[in-house]
């Protein structure tokens, strides 16, 4: 009898504009200058599909993908579900898997918190990426940020 042993990957996004910049979240900078929301650079895509390949390549498939609402993560998880070459399997989308206090905010910003930026919006993230479920009790069409 053969048991089944449950294995959970984490991973975190691929390189984006602003880690190829090297801010963090001490850097003194605003959210205009670099954009709240970075996309992943050029390195960053080839990353993420680099490990896909590698999770096709050693034989893993998943039963459940969640990811992050932020434009990088969701560009990331594309392009592995590219490397996978698993154009059917879907992705949810957890606003709880944001990192707070990250994107070169200097405080820790938390969901709900006022301001400015409000994040993708449901029906932005379903049209940029078609393989994404979203909640619509946890995003809103404002946006994934104002959310409680």
């Amino acid at each position: 009898n053969k048991e089944k042993i449950m294995e959970i990957y984490l991973m975190r996004h691929g390189e984006s504009h602003i880690n190829k910049e090297k801010y963090s979240v001490v850097t003194e900078v605003s959210s205009e200058e670099i954009g709240f929301e970075p996309d992943l650079s050029e390195r960053g895509k080839a990353e993420s599909l680099l490990t896909g390949q590698e999770f096709k390549r050693l034989g893993i498939k998943f039963n459940k993908i969640i990811c992050s609402p932020m434009l990088r993560a969701l560009r990331s998880a594309e392009f592995i579900l590219k490397g996978m070459e698993e154009p059917e399997m879907h992705v949810d989308v957890d606003p709880k898997t944001f990192e707070q206090g990250g994107s070169s905010s200097k405080k820790t910003v938390k969901v709900g918190d006022k301001i400015t930026y409000k994040g993708l919006s449901k029906a932005k993230i379903e049209k940029m990426f078609p393989f994404a479920r979203v909640p619509a009790d946890q995003i809103s069409d404002e946006g994934w940020y104002t959310k409680d």
